[in-house]
């Protein structure tokens, strides 16, 4: 799935889990959790990814660069 097709059909996505790939923009790390300006590149707008300490490679997603390439499920 791609970000624009998310922004499209965003009733759709609504609720549900979805996979997506692309390019960290900016990241934002606080304590116990973060944000991620994402970008695949098909859509003018980002997305949003928000994490918490809950995930069990936290520390491993604080780490990341701008510029990285992931793949973010939820």
């Amino acid at each position: 799935m791609d970000i624009k097709e998310l922004y499209i059909n965003i009733d759709k996505y609504m609720n549900e889990e979805v996979t997506i790939c692309g390019w960290i923009r900016n990241h934002r790390k606080q304590k116990d959790f973060g944000f991620i300006d994402f970008s695949d590149g098909t859509y003018f707008k980002h997305l949003q990814v928000v994490y918490d300490n809950s995930l069990e490679n936290f520390e491993e997603i604080t780490k990341y660069h701008i510029g990285s390439a992931i793949k973010v499920t939820g």
